[in-house]
């Protein structure tokens, strides 16, 4: 029998309403028999859809957010007004929508980064009615944005000023640069905080007072602090060391987070990638969290030799490399961000 007339007796069987209760249950016994378990399964049951990929382009993200050092960018949405200009309210609008549709057109960005942004530039409503809201550093939630009727009624009364004049406005626009830039002591203060909520880790730090660059902030402690949450469940270790340093280069400059749970060395390397790729664990969810944003690398020691696993990297690397055991103190994590 082809597949044609097997799709007809299918149908006939699924849908006549002239079977008697033998039949349907003949019926029913036959498929539990014969379809479901032979290969015209897929006659009855939709085919398994991988799910999609998400491309991993940290120096895009990088190249997008460095528009906010451009004046032709987007340095106006958090800086004043240069005094020679003649940038306005509906200029610089103009300007940073045409921008931003254009450079997302150019770059691959996280989709969250292209929310933060969309919201804050042209706010506008979700399919249930409500107003579009953005989420700053600290994971709060705002409705205020350029496009609100507040802020573009002031800007009408008070031309050729910035909404920065107005104390109320400035602070959220204050918010909002906090969330797409680490500002000096600001990677300080997130391991504070972090230290907080991880009362039984010992936590040293070194040259987190230098770190300055641009990013999706929130991702960025959210990461670290599933990280940490990770390391809690090894509580044999609590001894962790979390430094920053700079790697110019004429480019992009790798800026670059190491996060090392002194002591604690990790199992047969194949079975963690595989559970990893059965798509469940914490580290699935630091992914999911840094996916976009930067260079993800594990170092450790695995049956007996020291190896680095990048699990998000966007160059050539070899998944799992072999490195120097000397400098492997415990399980590391290496973020490694970029800036233009």
């Amino acid at each position: 029998m082809g597949n044609t007339d097997k799709r007809y007796l299918l149908n006939f069987l699924l849908h006549s309403k002239n079977l008697t209760k033998t039949q349907v249950a003949k019926r029913n016994s036959l498929f539990a028999r014969d379809f479901i378990s032979t290969p015209d399964t897929a006659l009855v049951e939709p085919p398994i859809r991988p799910k999609p990929v998400i491309p991993h382009v940290p120096k895009d993200t990088a190249a997008f957010l460095s528009l906010f050092n451009n004046p032709n960018g987007f340095k106006f949405l958090t800086h004043d007004f240069d005094p020679e200009s003649n940038m306005d309210y509906a200029a610089l609008m103009e300007l940073v929508r045409r921008v931003f549709k254009d450079e997302c057109k150019r770059y691959e960005i996280p989709k969250n980064l292209y929310a933060l942004m969309e919201t804050f530039i042209n706010g506008g409503r979700n399919k249930d009615g409500g107003k579009k809201q953005w989420r700053d550093y600290l994971g709060n939630w705002h409705e205020d944005n350029y496009a609100c009727e507040q802020w573009r009624e002031w800007a009408i009364n008070n031309p050729g000023h910035h909404l920065l004049s107005n104390e109320e406005f400035s602070k959220t626009i204050m918010l909002f640069r906090s969330s797409i830039r680490l500002v000096k002591p600001a990677l300080v203060d997130i391991i504070n905080r972090q230290k907080e909520k991880h009362g039984n880790l010992m936590i040293e730090t070194n040259g987190l007072n230098k770190a300055d660059f641009y990013t999706y902030v929130w991702a960025l402690e959210n990461g670290i602090q599933r990280i940490l949450d990770d390391f809690t469940k090894y509580s044999a270790f609590p001894e962790v060391s979390i430094s920053y340093e700079r790697n110019f280069s004429d480019e992009y400059t790798s800026r670059i987070i190491r996060i090392t749970q002194k002591g604690s060395f990790s199992s047969t390397i194949d079975d963690v990638i595989k559970k990893f790729k059965a798509g469940g664990g914490a580290f699935n969810e630091i992914k999911d969290v840094l996916l976009g944003y930067c260079n993800w690398s594990v170092e450790t020691i695995w049956d007996g030799q020291a190896k680095r696993w990048n699990i998000l990297n966007d160059s050539n690397k070899a998944e799992v490399e072999e490195i120097n055991g000397g400098d492997v103190p415990g399980f590391t994590h290496v973020l490694t961000f970029f800036s233009k």
